[in-house]
């Protein structure tokens, strides 16, 4: 009796891999179904109904993602913004770097386009002097020694003169102050350390 269940339980087995075998074999056999792609047929009647329906593309989103990250011009110093623009169109105009020309008007005046220094001489923001420079003053049809636009392009004009006659820039300041390029009296240092603060100061 034990040994028939046994034979029976043989035999069961084996029909069960049979099957399973044969199963495995005929979907190896089968091949994947095969996709026929459909037909898309676009009718157009005439051309400007079909540009009608063309969606734009939004030029402006793609500019303003693109876009470059706007440098900011500004310095935090007691000049306005609208200042700040027009003496550095000045610089530019006479080829005179834009911080070192802030550090010579904070050195001279600290900002203040009233001052009027060595008892009446100096005037205006970069504290010139109408003694020696009235004809300069004259050439550049200034009206005003303490308006801003106009100080500041007879002083940018005086330090372009300096720069052709010297060439250096402590020897340029020394001039500026003293009319001696090799005038020793530390000016050339507080305006190179007034750039120093003025390059820290941007926004």
């Amino acid at each position: 009796m034990k040994k028939k269940r046994i034979t029976t339980e043989v035999a069961t087995t084996l029909v069960i891999t049979i099957t399973s075998a044969m199963l495995i074999a005929n979907l190896l056999k089968l091949e994947p179904p095969t996709i026929q792609p459909s037909k898309i047929e676009i009718h157009i009647e005439n051309v400007d109904s079909f540009q009608s329906s063309i969606v734009p593309v939004d030029i402006q989103e793609v500019e303003i993602q693109n876009a470059e990250p706007v440098v900011n011009l500004f310095y935090d110093i007691p000049v306005s913004d609208s200042e700040q623009l027009l003496i550095r169109e000045i610089s530019n105009q006479f080829g005179i770097d834009y911080e070192l020309l802030l550090a010579v008007i904070k050195t001279e005046s600290e900002f203040n386009a009233n001052s009027i220094g060595d008892n009446g001489k100096s005037l205006g923001l970069m504290q010139i002097q109408p003694k020696f420079w009235t004809s300069l003053f004259n050439s550049n049809d200034c009206s005003d020694w303490f308006s801003v636009k106009d100080n500041v392009t007879v002083g940018c004009s005086i330090l372009q003169y300096l720069y052709a006659s010297y060439g250096d820039t402590i020897q340029v300041l020394s001039a500026y102050n003293s009319g001696n390029p090799n005038c020793n009296n530390g000016y050339s240092d507080k305006v190179m350390g007034n750039l120093y603060q003025i390059h820290i100061l941007k926004r």
